[in-house]
């Protein structure tokens, strides 16, 4: 702990010394220059699927001024507890509550392998840019990855994106097939009149479920020859998923043009979006094991259970300003939306009548099925507006009147002063307020399965979000405080459960990714306090990553070595529920308290990068007591090697 939390003490010290040595990266070259060969700057930003929210375009970071990161998951601010695989399920060991106004079926355990329209980098090149990333991982595990997007004309642009998980594991029955694709096209009139963004995504994750280790004393005294050799608790249990979501906005200027054929200002614009999600769960088991199931509502021998969801979205609204336009370079300006938005929801719970394979399984010929069907609106406004070009507000508001959501209520607001110092670097502080009443997702309230099966009245949840923050450049630190009442969450036998009284979680954070001439380290650490014990978090949970790097053949090459240490503190970590797709409490065993330690070599050509990496380099030497989710050991020693290649033409 000492150690990691030294970054910030040290940051805090020399913060000012890496501004004094620009980034070696040729991203700071101007095209015409040597080291800005072959280089076009691109930017990439995020949108919001229920707000036209303004564009914060940021650099794609062509640097190798951070660790090496084999997996998706670990580009994230989260720092994630997983399977021992890469794809399998996962949940963040640092308390973190994201939240989209509306409803929902269940929160999936994979945050990192589903893409969404929040989490998709759109890119917008001057010409075309193109990103081909590849990490293998022993044991089988292989990462491929492609970013591409261009200007088909001055007026269009097209982006593709596509990434896949393939990996075996190394324990019995952890296979794991990802897919994710996102196509977008974006159009906006030479007059700026009239404008449209159009996003397709689709998943698929095909998983094998062990459901853990019958005997964790086999690993950690470590008496099988073979790991595969171990027992595990499901022999021939799987998950498949297959969503697709489709979303279109467009807008118009209501003002008309001028005599230069140019949208004119001042009424603002009326903004449609529709969005059509559609979305397949399967649970299937071809032998059932008495011991691990309690219940058999319809077979004792195979169980698909199938959930189908579906959404459709429409809404309209009022703007005074463009979608997806950057912020205006002015001291004091306003910003505010206004809409509607329906939303039509029908979820079916459905088990299957006939026996096949997992991947036959949407083929199936289904009885027993029950349809949810809800309609619901939902007013909402957004209101932005700085002063003095340094303070700030943003504030949202959402409430629901009828449906399942009826008096569901989204509330974000966040006041902001960015400050310069004497060399025009920007400070922002700013405090944050959330308030959060809503409904538990739909699978708490009504399941209809095999093996599990209930129906609850449950009364609504309410979080209350404060939190203060300091950021500079990519520097973050935070001080957050969460209150949870009517939090609902499994319990130790896997039913739905909610805390009656308030939980009560304090929260530091700090991300520091600090370089100066060769030298540098990334910090990432949390501390943070739960008041009821049915909200399991470690108490501290930090990455730190150490780096030197140096160049060569006049610039050339630039090679960077170093390491990553990855600790938490004890606690009795949630276990997994394969057949639930969920986390849920257990009592029974204490993981944590270790320290994952890698050791990584980079190479960097132009805008070709080559990397490799030791994993968990001491495995074994400090006993083998190794788990982010009980009863599902971490990766062993392995090794891990990624390319990662970059076009601009």
């Amino acid at each position: 702990m000492i150690f990691a939390l030294s970054g910030s003490v040290l940051y805090g010290q020399i913060v000012e010394a890496d501004t004094t040595n620009s980034d070696t990266d040729s991203a700071r070259y101007a095209m015409d220059t040597e080291e800005g060969v072959n280089y076009t700057p691109t930017y990439y930003s995020r949108i919001h699927s229920l707000l036209p929210t303004t564009s914060e375009r940021l650099f794609a970071d062509t640097s190798v001024f951070n660790f090496y990161n084999q997996d998706v998951s670990l580009r994230s601010r989260n720092l994630y507890a997983n399977l021992g695989t890469f794809g399998q399920a996962q949940f963040p060991m640092n308390f973190a509550f994201e939240r989209l106004h509306g409803f929902s079926y269940k929160t999936l355990p994979y945050p990192s392998y589903l893409r969404t329209i929040e989490n998709w980098k759109m890119y917008y090149p001057d010409k075309i840019y193109t990103h081909l990333e590849w990490n293998f991982i022993s044991g089988g595990e292989h990462h491929f990855s492609i970013d591409h997007a261009q200007k088909i004309t001055d007026d269009l642009n097209f982006g593709l994106s596509l990434e896949t998980i393939l990996a075996e594991g190394r324990y019995a029955r952890q296979r794991v097939r990802d897919i994710n694709l996102g196509v977008t096209f974006g159009y906006l009139m030479p007059s700026l009149r009239y404008g449209f963004n159009l996003y397709y995504i689709c998943n698929f994750l095909d998983l094998n479920e062990n459901g853990g280790l019958v005997h964790d004393s086999l690993f950690e005294n470590n008496t099988a020859s073979n790991p595969r050799d171990i027992h595990v608790r499901f022999q021939h249990a799987g998950n498949s998923i297959f969503q697709n979501t489709f979303f279109f906005r467009h807008y118009l200027a209501l003002s008309g043009t001028d005599t230069a054929g140019m949208a004119k200002k001042g009424i603002g614009f009326l903004v449609h979006d529709i969005q059509l999600n559609t979305s397949k769960s399967l649970f299937a088991d071809n032998q059932l094991d008495s011991n691990l199931y309690s219940v058999f509502y319809f077979n004792r021998d195979t169980t698909f259970d199938l959930t189908k969801n579906f959404l459709l979205r429409n809404s309209v609204m009022w703007t005074n300003y463009r979608p997806y336009d950057t912020m205006p370079d002015k001291a004091n300006f306003l910003q505010i939306a206004a809409g509607i938005l329906y939303d039509f929801i029908t979820v079916k719970d459905t088990f299957g009548r006939d026996t096949c394979l997992i991947r036959d399984a949407f083929a199936l010929r289904y009885e027993n099925a029950k349809s949810f069907n809800n309609n619901q609106l939902t007013p909402f406004g957004k209101v932005y507006i700085q002063l003095f070009n340094h303070l700030y507000i943003d504030a949202s508001l959402f409430f629901t009147l009828n449906g399942y959501n009826a008096g569901d209520l989204t509330l974000n607001g966040k006041v902001g002063l960015n400050v310069k110092n004497k060399k025009e670097q920007k400070h922002n502080f700013a405090l944050n307020l959330g308030l959060y009443n809503y409904s538990p997702d739909y699978f708490f309230t009504y399941l209809f399965a095999n093996n599990y099966r209930w129906e609850n009245e449950l009364k609504k949840q309410q979080t209350l979000l404060i939190g203060a923050e300091w950021t500079h450049k990519q520097y973050t630190l935070g001080l957050h405080y969460y209150s949870l009442h009517n939090y609902t969450l499994l319990d130790i036998n896997g039913l739905p459960m909610q805390l009656g009284n308030f939980a009560n979680i304090y929260q530091f954070s700090a991300d520091i990714p600090f370089h100066y001439k060769g030298f540098g380290f990334n910090t990432r650490v949390y501390l943070q306090y739960s008041g009821n014990k049915s909200i399991r978090i470690p108490t501290f949970v930090g990455r730190q990553s150490v780096y030197y790097g140096f160049f060569m053949f006049k610039k050339a090459l630039y090679l960077q070595s170093g390491f990553d240490f990855l600790y938490n503190t004890a606690y009795y970590a949630d276990a997994y529920n394969p057949a639930l797709q969920q986390f849920y409490l257990q009592d029974t065993k204490e993981i944590g308290n270790y320290g994952y330690l890698d050791f990584y070599l980079r190479a960097k050509i132009n805008r070709f990068v080559l990397s490799a990496k030791l994993t968990h380099f001491w495995a074994g030497l400090l006993g083998r007591n190794y788990y982010f989710v009980p009863h599902y050991p971490a990766r062993d020693f392995g090794f891990a090697a990624g390319i990662s290649w970059r076009f601009y033409d």
